[in-house]
């Protein structure tokens, strides 16, 4: 829900872009004020997701504060920078995946951030969106701006930690961009797509 509405402007395009500034309460009943980035992915598509504004104390408390991703069962998960902004290589993957072929497939995004992966597939074609990550910050981000874009119905976020034991869900597309912060989670990552590929059916 919107509580609070204002306006600046955002450079992040040859063309400014209005940013806007709004009020989210959370799943866990917090209440953050969230940003808008629209990103021009090619001349003719444009992208918004919505960030932590200013998420500031939330890299401090993650730097100094002992949360990394060697202790995933802490029960501050939703304390996180990582999935809290939007990260240049999900635009790269945006723009990559114009070249494939999604119409009617069931997408599967592991670690889908603030979602520009999963909007992207939605509006490719893509039938069902299952965005994944750990955080349910992140989540919140991620369902308000598949709403705000009018892709409710195609994406579904849902928590996935891929250090845990639960199988990925079926997919025809697997993404995975943008995630492979240090030694262990690449190798966990890796491992996680290999389950994905030895399927009787694999996703491309």
């Amino acid at each position: 829900p919107r509580k609070a509405t204002t306006t600046t402007t955002t450079t992040t395009s040859p063309i400014p872009i209005e940013k806007q500034i709004r009020c989210l309460v959370l799943s866990s009943g917090e209440e953050i004020e969230i940003a808008s980035r629209t990103v021009r992915i090619a001349k003719d598509w444009e992208i918004t997701v919505w960030e932590q504004h200013e998420p500031a104390r939330v890299v401090e408390e993650y730097t100094y504060g002992g949360k990394n991703y060697e202790n995933t069962n802490n029960e501050n998960l939703s304390l996180d920078p990582f999935g809290l902004v939007l990260w240049p290589g999900s635009i790269v993957a945006a723009q990559e995946l114009q070249r494939r072929q999604l119409q009617n497939s069931t997408v599967l995004v592991l670690g889908a951030g603030t979602g520009m992966e999963a909007q992207a597939v939605a509006q490719l074609g893509a039938k069902k969106v299952i965005a994944t990550d750990i955080h349910p910050t992140t989540l919140d981000l991620l369902q308000y701006g598949a709403k705000e874009a009018g892709l409710e119905s195609i994406v579904s976020a849902r928590v996935l930690d891929v250090f845990a034991e639960k199988e990925l869900p079926p997919c025809d597309i697997l993404v995975v961009a943008d995630v492979l912060y240090n030694p262990e989670l690449a190798m966990q990552v890796g491992k996680r797509c290999l389950e994905a590929l030895q399927r009787e059916h694999p996703p491309k």
